[in-house]
């Protein structure tokens, strides 16, 4: 009996950035969210990694990397590597909130497009946005100074 050969990588290749190498800064917005009283299985990996996944993939990122850990008694962390950055999803079941980070380097992918597929799955009551707004590529000039 020969052993069985590998599983086929899941991971995609990963495509050019659109931005690479014209040396002009791209400004880009990082957000989280603080999702409160959400209604959805916020102890499932499963779910949550699905979840997280369909929402990057709505925007057409691209995932490179997964990890997911259910945490011991309760809660659940998924991060995705993407092409355009990373999407991290983090959950305190005990007290019905998760905390969602997404960072896009590509401006063509607004995170609040991603958080409102996102949204439709976990079903908060209440939310509370931070914004981040960066810019990448050479140092804005009170930077240099």
């Amino acid at each position: 009996m020969t052993p069985s050969a590998a599983p086929p990588a899941t991971t995609a290749p990963v495509p050019p950035h659109p931005y690479a190498g014209n040396g002009a800064a791209v400004a880009v917005e990082q957000e989280i969210f603080d999702a409160y009283g959400c209604e959805c299985p916020l102890d499932d990996p499963v779910f949550l990694a699905g979840a997280l996944e369909r929402a990057v993939l709505s925007v057409h990122a691209t995932v490179v990397d997964r990890v997911v850990h259910h945490f011991v008694p309760h809660g659940v962390t998924v991060v995705l590597v993407l092409a355009e950055s990373h999407a991290v999803l983090s959950t305190w079941p005990e007290h019905g909130y998760a905390n969602v980070a997404i960072f896009l380097c590509n401006p063509e992918m607004p995170p609040a497009r991603v958080w409102a597929k996102l949204r439709t799955e976990l079903r908060p009551a209440h939310t509370v946005v931070h914004l981040l707004r960066h810019e990448i590529g050479p140092a804005p000039a009170a930077a240099a100074a």
